[in-house]
Order: C-alpha cells, then structure tokens, then sequence
C-alpha cells in the first residue's frame, strides 16, 4: 500500500513539474515581428511567388508551355 502511495506522489510531482516548466513566459520585446511597409501594414517575409529550390520541372521539366 506504501509503493502505491509513493508511486502516486512521485508521479504527481513529476506531472507538475512537465505541466510547470511546459508554462511559457511572453517577452516584451518581440524579435519575430514583421518588417513595417510604408504605410505602417506589417509586410511578410515570405516569397510566395518564388518556388523552393527542390521544386523544380521534374522528369517533364522541358514540356512544360512557358
């Protein structure tokens, strides 16, 4: 009846030590904010119209009616 015990209290603890440490601080300062355009709108980072490196024509690359 004691191991369930312990077995019961060492399990809580180490829960809520995850559940603590799991718990995420804000910063004030936030370093992933998005560039400002002109007119004061975030502008985005992201090059939507670029195709990544690996996507490229494939096997029918040359088929392809541009």
């Amino acid at each position: 009846m004691k191991n369930i015990a312990r077995l019961c209290l060492l399990l809580s603890l180490s829960l809520g030590t995850l559940l603590i440490s799991a718990c995420a601080t804000t910063n004030t300062a936030d370093s992933n904010a998005a560039p400002v355009g002109p007119d004061g709108q975030p502008v985005s980072t992201t090059p939507w119209n670029k195709p990544a490196s690996w996507e490229g024509g494939g096997a029918l690359g040359g088929m392809m009616g541009h």
